[in-house]
Parts: structure tokens; C-alpha cells; sequence
């Protein structure tokens, strides 16, 4: 798909507001999930990109970047990371984000009643010494240094559900579009937010 998008962005230069794309997917199931925690096939997770979105992504050069975080930052020892939301993104019914939204999207993951596939990569996560503080930092503990943290939230698992989420048929995010139709194993609709 990468390959298709690339090259339709350099037969025009100048893009143009509207119309519509299909994409199909091979790993369509009646299982499907609107859920990124529980995400578990190609489709969930090119759907998951469409609605949420993460606290950090990498681009296509490799290069971490904040996604919904505009700074993070270890301490001295990289066993505690703070990451700095950015002002002013709001929820696609325009409620704001918050840092608690991003503690309940990783006590989610952890907890194990969710089988989040990403659990075990995240359990370096010291749920007892991490908190938000505030609406826009977010301090997360880890159980022993880790440098490469942020990295681990480009992961389509990470990305960040509202706060008392627990239904996830008819979601809503922060992501570029929004969620109109969601017919497990059959089709996704999405529009631009």
C-alpha cells in the first residue's frame, strides 16, 4: 500500500480536497477489532491508524518523532520517562486529550483481562509509580532503564483510547479520520476528520 500512496503523491503535486479511496485487505475476519490493545491482524491495525493515534511515531527514515506527545524526555538514568502531550488535540467528538487518557490506554495494556498481544513488551512499566500530571504530562516509572521507551509507542497496540473506553464498536479517536461504519470481516468506513 506504502508503494501505491507514494507513487499517486508524485503524479500530482497538487493534492486536491475530497474523493474516495478503497483499500481491501486480505486478513479479514469476523473477529476484527476496533480495539488497538487487542489488534491482532494487518486489518485492525491500518484501521487503527486511520482512527487513533499514537504518543510517538517513526517516520519512514527511521527517525522517532512525537505523534500526541510534542516532547519527552528521560530522566538521568532512563528509568523514568516524561512525555509532554501536545495543546489542543481534541477527541473526534472535541472533548480534549489528556494525560489520563494516556495512563488508561497503558493500565489497559497491562492489565491482564485485556490480552493485549503488547502486554509483555510493556510491562517495564511501573504502574504503581507512574501518574499524570496534570492534563498534559504524563511520568511513566520503569522497572529498570530502558533508552528505547518512546520507540516502543509507535507500536499500533499504543495507540491511545479515551479514558473509561470499554466498548469498542462505535470508538472515536484523535486520528486523521473518524469512524462511520464497522462491519466486522466485511468493511470500515471512514471519514476525514
Amino acid at each position: 500500500i506504502g508503494a501505491i500512496v507514494a507513487e499517486s503523491a508524485k503524479a500530482d503535486d497538487s493534492p486536491q480536497k475530497g474523493g474516495h479511496l478503497r483499500v481491501a485487505m486480505s486478513e479479514s475476519t469476523s473477529s476484527e477489532t476496533l480495539d488497538p490493545a487487542k489488534a491482532k491482524t494487518s486489518t485492525d491495525a491500518f484501521r487503527s491508524f486511520q482512527i487513533y493515534n499514537r504518543l510517538v511515531r517513526v517516520r519512514s527514515d527511521l527517525v522517532a518523532e512525537g505523534d500526541l506527545a510534542e516532547a519527552y524526555e528521560p530522566n538521568a538514568t532512563a528509568d523514568e520517562w516524561t512525555f509532554t502531550l501536545r495543546k489542543g488535540v481534541e477527541w473526534h467528538d472535541g472533548k480534549p486529550l489528556r494525560a489520563a487518557d494516556v495512563m488508561y490506554t497503558v493500565k489497559r495494556i497491562l492489565d491482564p483481562a485485556t490480552a493485549s498481544p503488547f502486554r509483555q513488551t510493556l510491562d517495564q512499566v511501573d504502574l504503581a509509580s507512574s501518574r499524570a500530571d496534570g492534563d498534559l504530562v504524563v511520568r511513566l516509572k520503569l522497572k529498570a532503564p530502558n533508552a528505547d521507551l518512546p520507540i516502543l509507542f509507535n507500536d499500533f497496540h499504543a495507540q491511545i483510547v479515551r479514558e473509561g473506553t470499554t466498548q469498542f464498536d462505535h470508538v472515536i479517536g484523535t486520528g486523521p479520520f473518524r469512524l462511520k461504519q464497522f462491519d466486522p470481516g466485511v468493511r470500515s468506513v471512514t471519514e476525514r476528520n
